[in-house]
C-alpha cells in the first residue's frame, strides 16, 4: 500500500487536475494548482480571501481532495480519496488534520492497518476505509481523541476481525471470525499486545471446546503473522 501512496504522491504534480463539480463550490483549475494548494496546505490564504466553502481537487481520477474553506483559509478536515482506477477506490480519509496529505504514505503500514504511531504523534482524528481491488472494503476504521474501533473484512466481504482502539492502541477484548462469519477467537490486548487469547465455542472449534486459552507459543505465532488454530 505504501508503493501504491509513494507512486501516486509522485503523480500530484505531473498530471494535470480533472474536476468533478459535483457538492463542490470551489474548484482548482490546472493552473492554480501547485500555486495556490502549497500556500493553503502550509496555513496560507487563498487568493479569494473572503471564499467560504466546500473545495475540491483531483488528480486524474486517481486522487480528489476535499476540504472546507473559511475566509481564505482551510477549516476543519480534510478528506483524501484514492483510487485504483476511475471510480475503483482503494482508501478514502477523512481527517481532521489537513497536514495528512503531506505524509498519507506513512497513514498505512504493509497490512493496510493504519499506523497507529504516526495518529498518535500527531493527534489525529481519522475515519478510514480501505478496498480490496474487487470493490469489497478490506478495513474500516474511526477514531476520535485516540478511541474507536477498526474492523477488518475478508476480500469475499464476510467479517474478519473487530479491534477496539483506545489512546492509539488496541487495547481491550478484540473478535477473530472464520470464513463462514462463526466467532472463532477472542484476544485480549494491552497497547498493541497480545495479553491473552482462547478459542471461541464454534463449529471450526468443535475438536477444541470453547474458552481453552491459547499457549504462548501460539499466541507468539499469531505475533509473527503464522497460522493459529483452534480445530486441532
Amino acid at each position: 500500500m505504501k508503493q501504491l501512496f509513494m507512486a501516486l504522491m509522485l503523480c500530484l504534480f505531473i498530471f494535470p487536475s480533472y474536476a468533478n463539480a459535483e457538492k463542490c463550490d470551489y474548484i482548482f483549475t490546472d493552473d492554480e494548482i501547485e500555486k495556490e494548494l502549497d500556500n493553503l496546505l502550509e496555513g496560507g490564504t487563498y487568493k479569494d480571501k473572503t471564499a467560504s466553502g466546500v473545495f475540491c481537487v483531483a488528480y486524474e481520477d486517481l486522487i480528489k481532495l476535499q476540504f472546507n474553506l473559511k475566509d481564505g483559509k482551510i477549516n476543519g478536515g480534510m478528506g483524501i480519496n484514492v483510487y485504483y482506477e476511475k471510480d475503483k477506490p482503494a482508501i478514502e480519509v477523512y481527517t481532521n488534520d489537513y497536514n495528512l496529505f503531506k505524509y498519507v504514505d506513512e497513514l498505512y503500514d504493509d497490512n493496510d492497518m493504519l499506523n497507529f504511531e504516526v495518529l498518535k504523534n500527531k493527534k489525529i482524528d481519522v475515519t478510514s476505509k480501505v478496498y480490496y481491488e474487487n470493490g469489497n472494503v478490506a478495513m474500516t476504521c474511526n477514531m476520535k481523541n485516540g478511541n474507536g474501533d477498526c474492523i477488518s473484512y475478508l476480500e469475499s466481504g464476510a467479517m474478519e476481525m473487530y479491534l477496539p482502539i483506545s489512546n492509539y492502541a488496541i487495547n481491550g477484548i478484540t473478535e477473530v471470525y472464520d470464513e463462514d462469519g462463526k466467532l472463532w477467537s477472542t484476544i485480549t490486548y494491552k497497547d498493541d499486545k497480545i495479553i491473552s487469547a482462547e478459542c471461541a465455542n464454534t463449529i471450526s472449534a468443535r475438536l477444541r471446546p470453547g474458552g481453552l486459552k491459547w499457549t504462548k507459543a501460539e499466541i507468539s505465532n499469531w505475533e509473527n503473522g503464522l497460522e493459529v488454530k483452534c480445530g486441532y
